[in-house]
């Protein structure tokens, strides 16, 4: 789990905190995520990888998971009344709010999930501006 900051309090959840939740932070944790994060110049100072405690459904204001497997454990983890809090990571992008990003881990395809990070955020971005306003 990787938390991300601009207005909102936003935690990003994959299954191992090496590949895709990383990647959507700008956090450094598997070899093939650094030579993505090399390629596009992304700096991963200070940022974390760690297990979602309850304690983020209440500091949080969305946990956004990499895929379905990811939404399922967080909202089950969840605790009561605070299951409406996780979201998919294509949620907020139109046309695609039942997609997911399969974890690069076991399809080695790290850029295939950069590109897919890279559509799905500015769309999270966006959706939080709006709420702000």
């Amino acid at each position: 789990m990787i938390r991300w900051s601009v207005f909102y309090e936003s935690n990003f959840v994959c299954l191992g905190n090496i590949c895709r939740s990383p990647m959507a932070e700008g956090s450094l944790a598997d070899s093939r995520t650094k030579a993505i994060f090399d390629k596009y110049h992304i700096k991963d100072d200070g940022m974390i990888a760690r297990q979602l405690r309850d304690r983020d459904y209440y500091d949080a204001d969305y946990i956004i998971a990499m895929d379905q497997m990811n939404v399922r454990d967080a909202k089950d983890m969840a605790p009561a009344g605070l299951e409406n809090m996780v979201h998919g990571i294509f949620e907020a992008t139109p046309g695609k709010e039942n997609c997911y990003i399969v974890a690069p881990w076991i399809t080695h395809r790290f850029q295939n999930t950069y590109d897919s990070l890279s559509e799905a955020l500015p769309n999270w971005l966006a959706k939080l501006k709006k709420e702000i306003k």
